[in-house]
């Protein structure tokens, strides 16, 4: 293994907007170059990023080839604790300094600060490693939290961020019927029993609010369309009913207005463009429609309050589909779990034995990763 594998995080803002992205280097296999290919990989696909790029390099042999590799003009260095100890000479700090890139000080315990914190343009703590006192300075607080009562004290407390965001067991309520969801629930059955153009124009006729953001959507520079959708009748016409399907699945992903879901939503989009993306990757004859709704669709349950088994009905989701989604079930079922260990900062070694079972390495992982990122931050939620 050359390569090092990537994982992210979401950085997420007080108001659960994204502040960027946390790119983890899972780096205990890899060699220099490998490490400098996925800096340049990621500068490449991340060159003007829409937040900042927080890059957590884990070996501290590695650190010093960031004196010279390409990095995202948003790119913050995570340097641990244990460094910042160390005369500054001696560390990437200077190095750093002279490019003006920020660094983020990674806590991994309480402990008396050193003068580095406050030089620093961000601290890194989990619940169990925060500080008592923050030393002087303009550091900005990034909190790893494990519950969302942590994330809710650490903004409280004027945190800046949280890296990652606690996915939750079960939703809080179901969707009110005539609601949005509804709506699109119903577009999504019609569409599955070809169902004539009046029948689902009548429908999205009762939402106008819905029927402006579907039009927005695809009219995204995510989408790339090089004329302008004005109805849903030009919609179907330039886009044929199943490519269609899946831009209603990424709008019934959305449709929620309770803020704690925004997280939740904007990762169900990176899997929809991931598992897209890494199907061409595996069997170029992949459905991608299907993969793309399988990773949109992967977190309803937890959004809207309804069992999988109950969300499959309401649309009539293919039996493939169906089986991922209740049962991670063939043949998409493995490229959801792919998707799934390719979000946090402890799934490094897992993801690379998962890879290899599918016949995958790093740059190919790494690649529909970053590409997913970057398209993703086109498209705005809400």
């Amino acid at each position: 293994m050359g390569a090092p594998f990537l994982t992210y995080q979401p950085l997420v803002t007080s108001v659960r907007k994204s502040a960027g992205t946390r790119l983890v280097f899972h780096d205990g296999g890899a060699n220099r170059q490998g490490v400098v290919t996925a800096l340049a990989d990621v500068a490449a696909a991340l060159p003007d990023s829409t937040g900042m790029v927080l890059l957590s390099i884990r070996r501290t042999e590695f650190l010093p080839l960031l004196a010279d590799a390409p990095l995202p003009s948003n790119a913050v260095i995570e340097v641990a604790q244990a460094v910042t100890a160390q005369p500054p000479e001696k560390t990437i700090l200077p190095q750093l300094a002279r490019r003006s890139i920020p660094f983020c000080v990674v806590i991994e315990n309480a402990q008396t600060p050193t003068p580095a914190w406050g030089m620093s343009g961000y601290v890194l703590h989990s619940s169990k490693s925060r500080q008592q006192s923050w030393p002087e300075g303009k550091a900005r607080r990034i909190l790893a939290p494990a519950t969302h009562d942590e994330a809710r004290a650490h903004f409280n407390n004027g945190g800046f961020a949280c890296a990652g965001w606690p996915i939750p067991a079960v939703a809080a309520a179901k969707p009110v019927k005539g609601s949005s969801e509804q709506t699109i629930l119903k577009l999504m059955q019609l569409i599955q029993q070809d169902a004539d153009m009046v029948a689902m124009d009548k429908v999205l006729r009762q939402d106008p609010s819905l029927a402006y953001r579907l039009l927005r959507y695809i009219n995204s520079s995510a989408f790339g369309l090089s004329v302008e959708i004005q109805s849903f009748q030009h919609a179907v016409m330039m886009l044929g009913l199943q490519r269609l399907q899946r831009w209603l699945s990424l709008l019934l992903m959305s449709a929620s207005k309770n803020l704690e879901q925004m997280p939740i939503m904007r990762l169900a989009l990176h899997r929809a463009m991931f598992l897209e993306k890494i199907g061409k990757e595996i069997d170029s004859d992949s459905n991608m429609d299907e993969l793309f709704i399988v990773g949109a669709f992967s977190l309803l349950d937890r959004m809207m309050g309804i069992d999988f088994d109950e969300i499959c009905s309401s649309v009539g989701l293919s039996g493939a589909v169906r089986d991922c989604l209740t049962r991670h079930g063939e043949p998409y079922g493995p490229l959801l779990t792919l998707a799934e260990l390719c979000e946090g900062d402890n799934n490094g070694a897992a993801l690379e034995e998962h890879a290899a079972l599918l016949g995958l390495d790093a740059g190919s992982v790494n690649g529909a990763l970053l590409s997913a990122l970057h398209e993703s931050q086109q498209l705005e939620l809400g």
